[in-house]
């Protein structure tokens, strides 16, 4: 089950795990059989499936490629004499998912974990670096949420309206120090266009950093941004 999001939880630059994460989440213990695992999998239409004990303690994943390791059969590097140490990690890891029974014989551990106050960039980092399709958001070690690449795309799925609520949310609450009393701002498929003028150059700079910051800005158009001082700081135009 995934929770909706609300409009006004989109109305925040920085959006958060638990702004986009599913919840609740859907778990298995270790000695769950693989088989019950699969039909979880394809009844609920998701891909990994968190680990945990009795107590709700997160222990590992498993994921469709686990799955898959198993149903592609034993490693061809079974037939070879001798294996290099990573390649007879990597056997081992093969033979032990092949040959899993249960949960905790193919899970992946450790799991990548982050909090419910993590930012999505750095979620998306996360997946980036690590190579993975998801990561579980936890609280005191138990799973609260899980997040995923398609969660990471909603933040590019706000409509413009909605970013530009945020923009001017930034104006009036954000950017006391910037006068943007004369500054407007339009969303077009993402990208934000600022037009007018401000007091100084670094204002200018200021401003475009800040736009840059909102999650699901695709891009900003500064072409008609002026300003009345240029006090030396790097251009804000491009």
């Amino acid at each position: 089950m995934t929770v909706p999001v609300m409009a006004g939880e989109f109305s925040r630059p920085l959006l958060k795990a638990r702004d986009v994460m599913t919840t609740p989440v859907i778990t298995v213990r270790p000695q769950t059989p693989v088989g019950e695992v699969a039909r979880l999998m394809l009844e609920h239409r998701i891909s990994g499936l968190p680990v945990v004990e009795d107590n709700g303690t997160l222990v590992g994943i498993v994921t469709e490629s686990d799955l898959l390791r198993k149903a592609s059969g034993p490693s061809p590097l079974q037939r070879l004499a001798w294996l290099k140490p990573e390649q007879a990690q990597e056997l081992e890891q093969h033979l032990r998912r092949y040959e899993a029974k249960v949960a905790a014989d193919m899970m992946t551990r450790p799991v990548v974990t982050a909090e419910e106050d993590t930012p999505l960039r750095e979620l998306a980092r996360l997946m980036v670096d690590r190579r993975i399709n998801r990561v579980a958001i936890v609280r005191r070690g138990q799973v609260v949420g899980i997040v995923t690449r398609h969660d990471i795309l909603k933040a590019f799925a706000r409509s413009d309206e909605a970013l530009e609520q945020v923009v001017r949310n930034l104006f009036e609450f954000d950017l006391a120090g910037v006068d943007v009393r004369r500054v407007e701002v339009h969303v077009r498929n993402g990208i934000v266009h600022l037009a007018g003028r401000v007091r100084t150059r670094r204002e200018a700079e200021v401003l475009t950093s800040c736009m840059r910051s909102i999650d699901g800005v695709v891009d900003i158009e500064v072409s008609g941004l002026t300003w009345e001082i240029d006090d030396g700081a790097r251009a804000a135009r491009r």
